[in-house]
């Protein structure tokens, strides 16, 4: 998902010299002066506790915001404040303050001055633009796209969901979060459930809790696994920065599962608690120290460093394990690959039929796939790759050369 700006231009001049305070008495529209006590109608700036059920219509609106201006909203258990037609969102502005114990609804949040707690249920349909403080304590749901350069923490057994988040600020989660997509550019603390779908790590995260994916995740800053906390992606992951190469650092000291394959150009360290498996393809063309336990639950090497693809540095001091998931030929008397190199084609012998033939390359891309025993490579530039063959009984992984 893209994530959205908002430019907040002149939302809204607050021109009341002192700040009234507003009660409300009755279901409605925020515009209709009986439903307050006393009687007449909040303008921005104005302290306002709300204990029904009001919709904010666009009276005293700017832009389609309704702006919290030097003022506060307090919407208590079982009251709510929802946007009407024509209000496009909130903005928080001059030390502004919201306090939600219902439910608030509403398209767009923008915190650019102030802060926004919430202890009860917040859905933001459209986007949450945070520049400076935001306190979830219970559920944050239904949101488009979060951008938040300010400071946002989620607390413990609070739920934030989300299609994508922008983190330039500072986050905390003490609680869960759910994103689609997330990209992290400054710090990002996970102290409960992280879950997503990709993630994209350019700075610094720490992990001491759980994290989960659906499918990938890169680091190109400093991510820290920390002792006891686990990591289980379920497809890739890439530890590498393209940009200002060698500056990507992973340190395992908990549990680092990886689904599908793993590539490393730049650094990976960890203490002898730190454990990293993987289930598919591995490659290393940069340096693993310290003294974590690899495992590649696949490998076709039968010799230390037992990784796939070396082109790095392995320290001694790094240790594997023996266990293995998917069921490896011992030998490779049934199965051959040939010529190898290759230039043209590939061609594969067996005892067995053939279900699936994938050519990978050093970053986990499936370049073929296929059932045949020929397989035209010529297309395939020169260089070292995987071949992953399944057949009825088994799965075997090869190295290819083309030439």
């Amino acid at each position: 998902m893209k994530i959205f700006y908002l430019t907040l231009i002149a939302l809204f001049v607050n021109l009341t010299l002192s700040a009234a305070n507003y009660t409300s008495v009755g279901d409605g529209n925020w515009s209709t002066y009986t439903n307050w006590s006393p009687v007449g109608m909040p303008q921005p700036g104005d302290n306002v506790i709300i204990n029904t059920n009001i919709i904010i219509d666009d009276q005293y609106t700017s832009q389609g915001y309704w702006s919290v201006s030097a003022g506060s909203i307090t919407i208590n258990a079982g009251a709510s404040l929802v946007a009407g037609t024509n209000v496009i969102g909130l903005a928080i502005q001059n030390n502004g303050v919201i306090i939600n114990n219902g439910t608030l609804s509403i398209n767009q949040m923008a915190i650019t001055d102030g802060t926004l707690t919430n202890n009860s249920t917040c859905n933001f349909y459209s986007l949450i633009y945070n520049l400076d403080s935001l306190k979830n304590y219970g559920t944050i749901q239904e949101v488009d796209s979060f951008f938040t350069s300010g400071v946002f923490i989620n607390y413990s057994n609070a739920t934030t969901e989300s299609d994508s988040i922008q983190n330039e600020g500072v986050i905390t989660n003490d609680g869960s979060i759910s994103v689609i997509e997330m990209y992290n550019d400054n710090l990002f603390t996970n102290n409960g459930a992280f879950s997503f779908n990709r993630y994209y790590n350019n700075d610094i995260f720490i992990n001491n809790g759980t994290v989960n994916s659906t499918y990938d995740a890169m680091n190109a800053g400093h991510w820290t696994n920390n002792n006891g906390s686990t990591v289980s992606l379920a497809h890739s992951f890439t530890n590498a920065d393209t940009l200002n190469s060698p500056s990507a650092v992973l340190i395992v000291n908990g549990s680092f599962s990886i689904g599908h394959n793993f590539c490393n150009t730049d650094t990976i360290t960890g203490s002898a608690l730190g454990l990293i498996t993987v289930q598919d393809s591995s490659h290393n063309a940069g340096v693993m120290e310290g003294y974590f336990e690899f495992c590649d639950n696949t490998t076709i090497t039968t010799t230390a460093p037992f990784i796939d693809l070396n082109s790095g540095i392995i320290a001694s001091t790094i240790t594997y394990c023996q266990q293995t998931n998917i069921t490896e030929a011992v030998t490779f008397s049934n199965i051959r690959i040939y010529p190898n190199p290759a230039k043209n084609t590939v061609f594969i012998e067996s005892e067995n039929s053939l279900n699936n033939v994938k050519i990978i390359n050093n970053i986990g891309q499936v370049l073929i796939s296929t059932n045949t025993n020929s397989i035209d490579v010529s297309t395939i530039k020169s260089g070292i790759y995987i071949v992953i063959i399944e057949t009825e009984n088994t799965i075997i992984k090869r190295k290819l050369i083309i030439e």
